[in-house]
């Protein structure tokens, strides 16, 4: 889960190539592509809709969710809510995925 589109495109561009040829799946859900694989990389706000939507998406086999920019990510209150709230969801919370948070920087 990124905090962008340009940032969640950019990621899925390099792990496309990483995982060309292994039978991998990936899908960009910032994009149109909206089918579940194994890799989803996404930005908050899509995966929140697709959460709370009519027929709310099926992650019960979650086994990790990775927040990259995180120290950029929670310098917004509404993203550390949000992400309070997706652990709460019922299927992540019955599957307790490993959380990893990223980031390239470290304020000072």
């Amino acid at each position: 889960m990124v905090n962008t589109r340009e940032l969640c495109n950019q990621i899925h561009a390099v792990y496309d190539k990483i995982i060309k040829g292994t039978g991998i799946t990936l899908a960009n859900f910032a994009s149109d592509d909206k089918k579940p694989q194994q890799i989803v990389i996404t930005v908050h706000g899509v995966l929140g809709n697709m959460l709370e939507g009519r027929k709310g998406m099926d992650l019960s086999k979650i086994k990790c969710v990775v927040i990259d920019e995180a120290d950029v990510f929670f310098n917004d209150d509404k993203n550390f809510e949000y992400v309070k709230k997706l652990h709460n969801y019922k299927h992540i919370k019955d599957a307790q995925p490993q959380w990893i948070l990223f980031s390239a920087t470290y304020p000072a």
